[in-house]
């Protein structure tokens, strides 16, 4: 599936600690589907709680251990109707009745480095070199330092080394895996 990130910069690294929090879906890296806005997403009673417990500035965070969530977006005319609803100004069924006849529209939400991983970047950036390495780094983390998946891909993915991979003036990812292997060990002092 192709998707958009709207920004006015190139973004060359997600980072997650840098997202807002308190979004529709938690904190993570917003993008849409953009094609007229997915006919098959719709505003449910399950998708008002959800959003609601994420807006909640004084909710534990993060309110799920959802990798991706995918649903509409609370846009600027949504927002009107939701702050109505948060001071109990209209009640639940009244607030989705009124979404029926607003435009549907369409937002996923990437909430954890494992799910960042399912992205790939169209542009000039290597890519396909940048996962054919990947694999066998977080394989061999996974193997020689008896640690789980999820905190080899944290670890490889956080690395000054990934940093350099990512360069692409850097050459990096032209490198066999082991050596970018031999790099993060060295840089992780593992």
């Amino acid at each position: 599936m192709k998707v958009y990130h709207e920004s006015y910069l190139k973004v060359d690294k997600i980072n997650l600690t840098k997202c807002k929090p308190n979004k529709d879906f938690g904190k993570g890296f917003y993008v849409t589907k953009f094609r007229h806005h997915a006919e098959e997403d719709a505003y449910s009673e399950e998708w008002l709680d959800f959003v609601v417990i994420n807006r909640d500035k004084n909710a534990e965070t993060p309110t799920h251990d959802y990798d991706i969530v995918i649903g509409p977006v609370a846009d600027d005319k949504v927002q009107a109707t939701l702050r109505l609803y948060l001071k109990g100004k209209i009640p639940k069924d009244k607030f989705l009745q009124m979404l029926t006849y607003h435009e549907e529209t369409n937002q996923i939400c990437f909430c954890t480095l494992n799910s960042l991983q399912t992205i790939d970047r169209i542009d000039d950036t290597p890519t396909y070199d940048i996962v054919m390495i990947s694999e066998p780094i977080i394989k061999k983390l996974v193997e020689n330092y008896d640690m789980d998946e999820e905190k080899a891909t944290n670890l490889f993915f956080a690395s000054k080394t990934f940093d350099k991979l990512s360069n692409d003036e850097a050459k990096l990812y032209e490198k066999g895996w082991n050596e970018i292997y031999n790099l993060i060990i060295s840089e992780l002092r593992l």
